[in-house]
């Protein structure tokens, strides 16, 4: 069976830089599988298996996720600072 092809984006960021790459992908594709089929660390160096996450407009999905078209994938990156204690810490500098 034939599966229509389309296009889906794929934003991120690197050095405080956005970044969208366009990829070519079949109706039907899971996140799972795109990540198995595709070496992502070519141009996202930063990726972890275990603990890099994927979203679509700026909702968290799993790998069992199946692409539709127009989808706009994210690929978010870790905190480098507990938003939390920032602001305490802004707070406590203004007394």
């Amino acid at each position: 069976m034939s599966y229509p092809n389309f296009e889906i984006d794929i934003y991120y960021i690197k050095s405080k830089k956005l970044y969208k790459k366009k990829y070519l992908i079949r109706e039907n594709l899971t996140l799972g599988y795109f990540l198995k089929t595709t070496n992502i660390k070519n141009f996202y160096s930063d990726y972890n298996k275990n603990e890099t996450k994927f979203g679509v407009f700026g909702k968290i999905i799993s790998n069992d996720y199946i692409f539709k078209k127009g989808d706009r994938i994210e690929i978010y990156q870790q905190a480098l600072k507990d938003p939390k204690k920032s602001r305490k810490r802004k707070i406590l500098n203004k007394k």
